[in-house]
């Protein structure tokens, strides 16, 4: 009997000696549990054994991040959202690389205006070029036709002093019409088939030599009308003062010239190596001639 008693001893001391060292280990537990989250208030024993124990229970209550719906839900919003990203980025690069084909285009745009504007300078700058150029040309001839126009006009006026003076020492035996240059005869001739020549034969009534005489006239029918246009009758050689000169001019083929008169209306002499020359024209009382 005290055997059992002294077992029954033992193994309530063993008992209370293991419900000692569980207490001692879940007081340390719930030591090291205060300081590692900073706790600093002083708590019975039991009650730190009481949170230590509901603590591990509710972290075994919590579920592993692979079982958790919402991080489950997460993975295809985010493959959304880079999804998204990326076709902005795209967005972004096609917008740009559209902007940067209208500025290339418009840059090539702008290069040919360039080119086909200093093109339209150098052309032109040349036609300017050739357009003053014929401008000095034509500015050029002016100056020497105005040149010409002025030495013809002295001329003329040295002509006209000349023609003045022979006037003045002229002995006209023609007093009516003061002719220097008269018509004292007419003739025809026919020198050969088809040929018909009308014949002038004048005289100078001056005291100037001359080298060249020309008689004007007109053919008249019956009325007094002019038939044909102006006639001329020439002659050259030497026509000295008071000497005669044959002039004459060949009329066209087939001109019928019967029954109408010769009628002289102007009158004309040179001197090609004196440069000088005269004119006038006849009067009403001029000798004429009717054709045969």
């Amino acid at each position: 009997m005290n055997d059992e008693t002294t077992s029954s001893t033992m193994g309530n001391e063993s008992a209370a000696n293991e419900r000692s060292a569980a207490d001692s280990a879940t007081t340390a537990d719930a030591t090291d549990t205060a300081v590692s989250t900073g706790a600093t208030d002083a708590r019975p024993a039991d009650d730190a054994h009481d949170h230590t124990v509901t603590g591990r229970a509710a972290a075994a209550n919590v579920p592993a991040a692979g079982n958790d719906p919402l991080a489950a839900r997460s993975i295809p919003a985010r493959t959304a959202a880079i999804v998204v990203m990326i076709a902005l980025a795209l967005g972004l690069c096609i917008g740009w690389l559209g902007r940067a084909g209208d500025v290339h285009r418009l840059e090539s745009q702008a290069q040919t205006a360039e080119t086909q504007l200093k093109q339209y300078k150098a052309t032109s700058a040349d036609e300017q070029g050739s357009l003053k150029s014929e401008n000095d040309d034509l500015t050029k001839h002016n100056d020497e036709l105005v040149a010409t126009n002025d030495k013809l006009a002295a001329t003329n006026k040295e002509l006209t002093k000349e023609n003045e003076r022979l006037k003045a020492a002229s002995t006209s035996t023609d007093t009516a019409d003061g002719a220097m240059i008269q018509v004292a005869g007419f003739s025809e001739e026919t020198p050969h088939e088809g040929s018909h020549e009308v014949h002038f034969v004048v005289r100078n009534d001056t005291q100037v030599s001359f080298d060249q005489a020309t008689v004007t006239y007109v053919l008249r029918d019956a009325s007094g009308k002019q038939v044909g246009d102006n006639h001329y009758s020439v002659g050259m050689g030497t026509l000295a003062p008071g000497g005669l000169m044959d002039t004459y001019e060949i009329l066209l083929d087939g001109t019928n010239t019967s029954g109408l008169t010769v009628v002289p209306v102007q009158w004309a002499a040179s001197d090609s190596q004196r440069k000088t020359y005269v004119n006038g024209t006849y009067g009403n009382d001029v000798k004429t001639y009717a054709m045969q």
